[in-house]
C-alpha cells in the first residue's frame, strides 16, 4: 500500500470512570519490588486493525519450487571456546553431565524459549554475536581465518538483541545482553575497514531491585545524549494468589552502571517482538494480550495477535523515570502471530508476519509505527500508523506443517524469509519473496540430521545457523528464479470423435450456469 493512501489507525476506546475505577490498582513500587495486586480482574477488549482500502490481494501463486543454487555452499565457523565448554569428561562422575553437556542443555533451553534472541548479526551480516550463558557473548567475524572473542558479561547470558540506530561513519556496533540474574550488559563492537573485529563491555545495569531471575532482551535503540534505550521482559507474579504474569520494562543505559527505568507494563504473556518508533515511544507485540501501565489492565483477545502502543510523557522530578503519557492496544486481525521484528535501517517500525485465516495459506505482512504524539482526544485517530500492507503467499501453509518450528524469520529488505525447526537435515529452509511471481524459490540447508538449531538469522545476502558445534553460513543468490511450467503436451491433442474444439468452447461460455 502506498502511503497517501494508507488510512488512520484507531486506537483502542478508554475506558468508562466505572470500569478504571474496578480496575484500578495502586502505583508500582520500582522495578523489581512486587507487582500491583489485582492487575487482571477486568479484561477490556480492544480496537481492531483491519487491512487498507488501498490494500489488493496477491495475484496467482502456484508454488514454491526447490532451488539449490539459491543457497551457496555452506561455510563453517567455530565460536570461540570457553573453559565451560572446553572442560574434559570426568571420568570419577559417570553418571553426572559432563560440563559439555550442562552447556549444550543450557543452550537448548534459551533456544526453545526465545531462539531469536540466541543470535544477532552485525555490520550488515560480517559479524555474528552469541549468546553463550555463563561464558559470556560470543563475537565471531563470518570471513575465513576472522575474529573470534569471548567478552564476560559476569552473569550467564540469556539473549541478545542489536541497538537500532548507532550513528553511521563510526565503524562502531552496540548490543544489549540480558542474564539470569537480571543483570543488562551493553556491548560496544568496533570493526576496521580491513576486517578483524574488537569488543568490550560498556556497561553493566542492575535495574531490578530484588532477585529478578531470568530477563529477555526485546530492542533497543540508540537514544540521546549516548544513552541506550532498551525494552527487556520477565515473568511476574500478580496479587496474593500469586497470578502469573509478564512484565516489561523500559530503561535508558548509560555507561557503566548508569541505568532509569522509564516505565513498566505487564501482560499475560511474553511479547513477540518489539520495536522502538523514537524516543519516547515503542510498540509490543503479543499473542492474546495487551500491555498495561499502573492503574489500567491489559486488553485480551483469543485467536489472535494483539499491538500495544505506549508514548512516554516528562520526566519524573527526581529524573529517575519518565510516566506513561498514554497506552493504547489494538487486536490484529484474526489469525496466529507468526513473528514480529524490528523493521528498517534504524529499526523505528514494527514488522509483523500474520496467518490470518482469511488469506488461504498465505501470511500477511504489516509494517507499523506511531506518531510522535498521542491521540489529542478519545476517538482521534493517529497518521500514518499503517506503513505497509501486504500478502507473502503460501508462508502460513509451510509454517502449519512444521512440528518443530522455532522460528519465522525475515531478511531486512524483505526479499527471503526462512523458517527454523530444532532438528533434522532440512530444518532450516528459505523462501525466496514470490513478490507478484506464480513461482518462487525455495532451498534448505543441509545440515546433520542429529544436529539441533539453537537459533538463525537472515541477511540480505546471508543465513546463519547457530548449532552445538558452531555456526553455519551459506549466500543467497536473489536472482535465482524457478523454471517455468513446461506447456502440456494435451493442448493440441484432438478430443474423441472429432469434436470441434473451439465450438465446444463458445457453447460452454454461452451457457447460464457456472
Amino acid at each position: 500500500a502506498s502511503r497517501a493512501a494508507t488510512p488512520r489507525l484507531a486506537l483502542a476506546p478508554a475506558m468508562t470512570a466505572e470500569a478504571a475505577a474496578a480496575s484500578a490498582v495502586p502505583p508500582p513500587p520500582a522495578l523489581g519490588g512486587a507487582p500491583p495486586a489485582g492487575a487482571a480482574r477486568l479484561r477490556p477488549q480492544a480496537g481492531r486493525l483491519h487491512a487498507p482500502a488501498c490494500f489488493q490481494e496477491t495475484p496467482y501463486f502456484e508454488a514454491y519450487k526447490h532451488c539449490p543454487e539459491l543457497l551457496g555452499p555452506l561455510e563453517r565457523f567455530a565460536l570461540p571456546a570457553s573453559e565451560a565448554v572446553a572442560a574434559a569428561n570426568d571420568s570419577s562422575r559417570p553418571f553426572a553431565s559432563t560440563p559439555r553437556e550442562q552447556v549444550a542443555a543450557a543452550a537448548s533451553r534459551r533456544a526453545a524459549v526465545s531462539p531469536k534472541g540466541q543470535l544477532v548479526l552485525l555490520f550488515d551480516g560480517a559479524v555474528a554475536a552469541v549468546a553463550s550463558g555463563d561464558a559470556g557473548v560470543a563475537i565471531c567475524e563470518l570471513v575465513p581465518g576472522g575474529a573470534s572473542l569471548l567478552v564476560d558479561c559476569q552473569g550467564h547470558v540469556l539473549s541478545l538483541c542489536a541497538v537500532a540506530a548507532v550513528p553511521r561513519g563510526t565503524n562502531e556496533a552496540l548490543l544489549v545482553a540480558s542474564t539470569a540474574n537480571g543483570t543488562i550488559a551493553t556491548i560496544i563492537l568496533a570493526r576496521g575497514p580491513a576486517g578483524g573485529v574488537v569488543a568490550r563491555l560498556r556497561g553493566r545495569a542492575e535495574p531490578f531491585q530484588s532477585f529478578a531471575g531470568d530477563v529477555w532482551a526485546l530492542a533497543a535503540q540508540f537514544g540521546e545524549g549516548g544513552e541506550v534505550r532498551a525494552l527487556v521482559h520477565r515473568a511476574a507474579a500478580l496479587g496474593v494468589d500469586g497470578r502469573a504474569a509478564v512484565e516489561v520494562g523500559a530503561l535508558a543505559l548509560g555507561e557503566g552502571t548508569a541505568c532509569r527505568v522509564l516505565a513498566r507494563l505487564w501482560g499475560s504473556r511474553p511479547p513477540a517482538g518489539a520495536s522502538w518508533c523514537g524516543e519516547r515511544r515503542f510498540l509490543l507485540a503479543a499473542e492474546g494480550t495487551g500491555f498495561a501501565s499502573e492503574g489500567s489492565t491489559w486488553a485480551v483477545e483469543e485467536d489472535t495477535g494483539l499491538v500495544t502502543g505506549v508514548w512516554l510523557g516528562a520526566a519524573s522530578a527526581d529524573g529517575n523515570g519518565e510516566s506513561c503519557e498514554q497506552v493504547s492496544s489494538w487486536a490484529l486481525p484474526h489469525g496466529e502471530l507468526l513473528a514480529a521484528w524490528p523493521h528498517g535501517p534504524t529499526g523505528q517500525s514494527l514488522a509483523l508476519l500474520l496467518a490470518s485465516r482469511r488469506t488461504h495459506g498465505a501470511a500477511t505482512g504489516v509494517k507499523l509505527t506511531l506518531p510522535v504524539a498521542p491521540a489529542p482526544s478519545e476517538g482521534a485517530e493517529p497518521d500514518e500508523s499503517i506503513e505497509c500492507w501486504e500478502e507473502v503467499p503460501g508462508l502460513a501453509a509451510c509454517v502449519s506443517v512444521r512440528a518443530e518450528l522455532r522460528g519465522v524469520l525475515a531478511s531486512p529488505a524483505g526479499h527471503f524469509f526462512a523458517l527454523a525447526e530444532a532438528h533434522g537435515a532440512n530444518a532450516v529452509n528459505v523462501f525466496r519473496h514470490p513478490e507478484g511471481s506464480a513461482r518462487a524459490a525455495t532451498a534448505a540447508c543441509r545440515l546433520p540430521r542429529d544436529e539441533e538449531v539453537l537459533g538463525a538469522a537472515l541477511a540480505d545476502a546471508a543465513v546463519v545457523v547457530l548449532t552445538h558445534s558452531g555456526l553455519v553460513r551459506a549466500s543467497l543468490d536473489a536472482s535465482v528464479q524457478p523454471a517455468a511450467p513446461r506447456a502440456s503436451a494435451a493442448t493440441d491433442a484432438k478430443l474423441p470423435m472429432g469434436i470441434d474444439r473451439e465450438a465446444l468452447l463458445r457453447m460452454l461460455d454461452l451457457r447460464g450456469d457456472d
